[in-house]
């Protein structure tokens, strides 16, 4: 600093860029682990927030549909459904190359059912399946999580067909 202050000034700053950036990447991952407004607003305003994000961050066009009459979830379950789509998204982000997708909510009298969609290139869904021990841990865990919930779980996917994965939850 007393060689050189204009130097220390621009390492300086540049430190603060890096403090800035590393603050706003932590803010992000404690909203991702759990959403403030999953907490107090429930699950659906919570996915708009997480959809809008990601509409913001990655450009992909996301929307959310809701059905039936929307009641709020204990917290463990919303907290689990939001885990799931947000998986779900975050394949179709990384893997699909799609430029659309969407989320529906169908709440039911005695189950959710959630249908998540996009316009990507779609894949084996047995091939993927298949490979449980090498790359594609996201599906394999969001199946393993939705059967602890006592839920079922279905992925339709073709190459060049984009990809629907389908799952319901019963609301005890």
């Amino acid at each position: 600093m007393q060689t050189n202050p204009a130097r220390a000034d621009d390492e300086l700053n540049h430190v603060k860029d890096l403090l800035r950036q590393s603050l706003q990447d932590v803010r992000k991952i404690i909203f991702d682990l759990r959403p403030m407004a999953l907490d107090d607003l429930g699950l659906v305003p919570a996915l708009r927030g997480y959809l809008a994000g990601m509409s913001e961050r990655v450009g992909l066009n996301a929307t959310i549909k809701i059905t039936g009459h929307e009641v709020r979830l204990p917290s463990s379950l919303e907290v689990a459904v939001f885990r799931l789509i947000q998986e779900a998204l975050n394949n179709v982000w990384k893997h699909a190359g799609a430029n659309r997708a969407s989320v529906i909510l169908d709440y039911a009298p005695v189950h959710l059912r959630v249908v998540v969609e996009d316009d990507g290139c779609g894949f084996d869904v047995g091939v993927a399946l298949a490979a449980q021990g090498t790359e594609h841990f996201g599906l394999v865990g969001m199946r393993e999580r939705v059967a602890l919930l006592g839920g079922s779980f279905d992925i339709v996917s073709q190459p060049g067909q984009g990809t629907r994965v389908v799952f319901t939850i019963p609301m005890k």
